[in-house]
């Protein structure tokens, strides 16, 4: 479990997340983690603020691979944010 709390990120990552980064554009990502885990990997990847939306597959009951994983994106609270 320590190694998905300590990501190493590919080093292209944040170089090509900066153009995206604009009020045009809403970034999210869909994954499997629990809070906690998510907290602490987003935190230890250098990735916190990057992104507007964490979309946690466990909010659907399910995991990826599900289509009501995916739906998370079209059906997201915007109270839920971060």
């Amino acid at each position: 479990m320590d190694a998905d709390r300590k990501p190493q990120t590919w080093p292209d990552l944040i170089p090509a997340l900066r153009p995206l980064k604009k009020p045009v554009y809403r970034l999210a990502f869909l994954n499997n983690f629990t809070s906690g885990m998510l907290e602490a990997n987003i935190k230890n990847a250098g990735l916190d603020g990057r992104f507007d939306y964490m979309l946690r597959s466990d909010r659907a009951k399910t995991f990826k691979r599900d289509p009501r994983a995916y739906q998370l994106g079209n059906e997201r609270d915007e109270t839920e944010g971060r």
